[in-house]
This record gives structure tokens, C-alpha cells and sequence, in this order.
């Protein structure tokens, strides 16, 4: 039977707000923007330009030697990792620039939250294509 990605994934957010929250009470605004971490500059490929600058983009032996990560990430080059968003992105109907402007607008005001809302959906069909919340998404 496979695995409801959605609800292992809500369960896991919930688990990491209850841990967070016992430890630090004042983080109950964040605690989402804890969770996803570098998610969104994987979403928004920031590292891209890096990887590609640095030779490290389509290196295999630059995912394959990351032990935090997934069998399925390590089989990947960030550039395959990178486009495997992108392509997710648009299989869900998303507009990649509108969720790059909501990021910005809601990091400026120092609140991420609602941006997490709505690239849940990308998280979990990321997650069901075989990527780990950490270190593949979140890392």
C-alpha cells in the first residue's frame, strides 16, 4: 500500500511545531519557516547559478557524496534536481514567478507562513517522487 505522502508529511510538521514550540514559545509565527528551512531557495532555484559558476551544477559526484541524502537525490546532479522542481511546479499549475514574488514580499515583512501554504503541495509531490525532507529539500 503506498504511503500518503500528504498526511506523513502533516503529521511531521506537526511533530517538528510541538518539539519546536516545547523548546521556544515565542516561535509559533515561525515555526513553518523553521520547518522549510532552504526550501524556498531550492524552490526558486538560487542555487543554481552558484552550482553552475563553481562546476558543481551537473557533477554527479557533488549529490552522490551527500550521506544526509536520499538514494533517489544522490542519483541526481543538482541540475536534474533543480529542473525536477521546476517541472513540478508546472505539473501542479503554479506560477514559478508569482511564488518567487510572494516569497520576497513576505521575507520582507518578516513572515513566511502563508508562502509555506502554498507550496505545500509542491513539497509533497517532491516528497512523493522520492526526495527527503532532509537534507534533499530542506538541506
Amino acid at each position: 500500500m503506498a504511503k500518503d505522502m500528504r498526511k506523513t508529511s502533516l503529521e511531521e510538521m506537526e511533530t517538528f511545531r510541538a518539539n519546536l514550540l516545547e523548546k521556544y514559545p515565542d516561535e509559533e509565527l515561525y515555526w513553518k519557516q523553521n520547518f522549510f528551512n532552504n526550501f524556498p531557495l531550492n524552490v526558486m532555484s538560487w542555487g543554481r547559478e552558484l552550482h553552475e559558476e563553481g562546476g558543481t551544477l551537473d557533477d554527479p559526484s557533488f549529490t552522490m557524496n551527500d550521506r544526509r541524502a536520499s538514494t533517489f537525490y544522490r542519483t541526481r546532479t543538482l541540475g536534474q534536481f533543480y529542473d525536477e522542481i521546476d517541472v513540478t511546479i508546472q505539473e501542479l499549475g503554479l506560477d514559478k514567478y508569482k511564488i518567487v514574488r510572494m516569497f520576497l514580499e513576505q521575507q520582507e515583512k518578516g513572515n513566511w507562513s502563508e508562502w509555506c501554504d502554498v507550496v505545500f503541495d509542491l513539497y509533497v509531490r517532491l516528497r512523493e517522487k522520492g526526495y527527503n525532507h532532509y537534507s534533499d529539500l530542506t538541506g
